[in-house]
């Protein structure tokens, strides 16, 4: 009997020793805390409402930038700053100031023809940062993410200072802002696409190997068919590419093909 009871005694304390470590192994290494809700953020009639708790700034900056015309560029360093704020449908821009209260910040206000002047831009650097800063061209300060947002500019001369600021880069973001727009896909005024793409040829822009061939028999723009073609006289395929634009429905387009194909003629019958 005295056994048993020295038995049970000896698991007791064994159990009771593993409960106060695990107590004491909790207090040190405290669970981690559930990840904050997304910031509340609210914009109407022109009125922001925002409600964030330690929330990271890139976070709701990114949430202010989806409910906003407004692009909001942070400094890389300060993206995960917990921030807390409480703006009740106070102006946009007035709201903006409260919620970065603690930052650095610049603010853009541009507007198009007939439109208002309206806020555009935000750049928000850490606190004492900024001081020495001073205006100068996209192509020298701006990240492909701040040009990028100049692109939705209705302005096309902002467009294109954008993109030629763009072919500057050697980085493949912006590189392939430059191709789509080549290409129609993000951008729709043809004489400007024109524009990019003698500026492109000028600058040795690399350019996908299907683009070319591609534009210079579908492209929906003759003059752009034509550049094509142009920039494609020294390529493997030309003559075939040239046959192809003789049924162009452009005389103009024909009459360039008609003149490559003559001319890598007469250069195959000097080199016999």
């Amino acid at each position: 009997m005295q056994l048993r009871f020295s038995f049970v005694a000896t698991v007791l304390t064994f159990v009771g020793t593993i409960v106060l470590i695990n107590a004491q192994d909790s207090r040190q290494h405290p669970p981690p805390s559930p990840p904050p809700s997304a910031p509340i953020i609210d914009v109407k009639d022109g009125l922001l409402t925002a409600k964030a708790r330690n929330h990271p700034l890139g976070a709701v900056l990114a949430e202010l930038g989806s409910r906003t015309k407004v692009a909001l560029v942070a400094a890389p360093e300060i993206e995960q700053d917990p921030v807390s704020a409480h703006v009740e449908a106070l102006p946009l821009d007035r709201g903006l100031r409260e919620l970065l209260k603690n930052y650095d910040t610049f603010f853009y206000y541009g507007g198009q023809g007939e439109a208002s002047t309206e806020l555009r831009i935000v750049w928000i650097y850490p606190k004492g940062a900024a001081a020495m800063l001073q205006p100068v061209p996209p192509e020298a300060w701006a990240s492909s993410r701040e040009l990028k947002a100049l692109l939705a500019a209705s302005n096309p001369t902002v467009r294109e200072q954008t993109y030629e600021a763009l072919m500057s880069r050697p980085d493949p973001e912006s590189q392939e802002l430059v191709i789509q727009a080549i290409r129609g896909a993000t951008e729709f005024d043809p004489e400007l696409r024109q524009r990019i793409l003698s500026s492109a040829i000028s600058k040795g822009v690399v350019f996908p190997p299907d683009l070319l061939p591609y534009m210079a028999v579908a492209d929906a723009s003759e003059e752009i068919r034509s550049m094509a073609l142009d920039a494609l006289v020294t390529h493997t395929d030309v003559k075939r590419l040239a046959e192809a634009a003789l049924s162009d429905p452009s005389e103009a387009v024909r009459d360039r093909a008609a003149q490559i194909l003559a001319d890598l003629s007469a250069g195959a019958r000097r080199q016999r």
